[in-house]
């Protein structure tokens, strides 16, 4: 949707409200329910979301604004992340998105890679067993890399 004075004056009515959260989602602003299933983060939240409770795999969609492909999984990142807030996933994988363009990246590698879907396993040493998922962006083949990690052991 454009960026219209109707549709400005509706967002900063929400924002008023406190009923809604800014985030830079793709080239236009959006505003998202403040508990839905992907957090926009910058790079010092994504540290402290790595390092902090509680305690689950983390899987990243690096993208930036005008990069071609990216909208596309935004677009489909949604439904995977959607999908975690179901009773039998809730809190085993976490959910973010990171702007490339106005964040550092801690990987210098996935800026020649956008968009880059990375999932980073719970536990010590997380930057290094990261796993780069390479495939196209279908829902589907997205979900299976990400479910892989969400699975308890003893499923695999």
């Amino acid at each position: 949707m454009p960026l219209s004075f109707y549709s400005l004056e509706a967002f900063l009515e929400q924002w008023a409200r406190g009923t809604r959260e800014l985030h830079f989602g793709s080239h236009r602003l959006s505003a998202t329910s403040p508990g839905g299933p992907v957090k926009e983060v910058s790079h010092h939240q994504f540290l402290q979301t790595l390092h902090g409770a509680p305690r689950a795999p983390l899987a990243v969609l690096y993208y930036e604004p005008r990069c071609p492909g990216c909208e596309l999984f935004l677009d489909a990142w949604k439904q995977p992340a959607g999908f975690s807030q179901q009773q039998q996933l809730r809190g085993r994988l976490l959910f973010a998105q990171l702007n490339a363009e106005h964040n550092d990246l801690i990987d210098f590698d996935l800026k020649s890679k956008l968009p880059a879907v990375v999932l980073y396993p719970e536990g010590p040493q997380a930057l290094d067993r990261r796993r780069l998922y390479m495939g196209p962006p279908i829902v589907e083949m997205i979900g299976d890399f990400l479910l892989a990690a969400a699975a308890p052991k003893e499923e695999l």
